[in-house]
């Protein structure tokens, strides 16, 4: 797992908080930790390529697995 060199830029974290929420402000905690793991787990340039990946080979990724799961009790009951 590479360190975090520096954060995603504020516009890729508030476009995937965005795209990820859908509105849903219950959903803000868990999209907010999501893009949290994201950035420790990979690079900027790691996360956009993931991104532009069809929606199964973008799951199959193991750091984008490991974030949602990292995550998963901030989704809302």
């Amino acid at each position: 797992m590479p360190a975090m060199a520096e954060p995603f830029p504020k516009l890729i974290i508030k476009s995937f908080v965005e795209g990820c929420s859908e509105d849903d402000q219950k959903m803000l905690p868990y999209c907010e930790c999501t893009i949290n793991e994201l950035q420790k787990r990979m690079t900027t340039n790691e996360f956009t390529d993931l991104i532009e990946l069809p929606e199964d080979e973008m799951m199959d990724n193991e750091g984008f697995n490991d974030s949602i799961m990292a995550c998963v009790d901030e989704i809302p009951q």
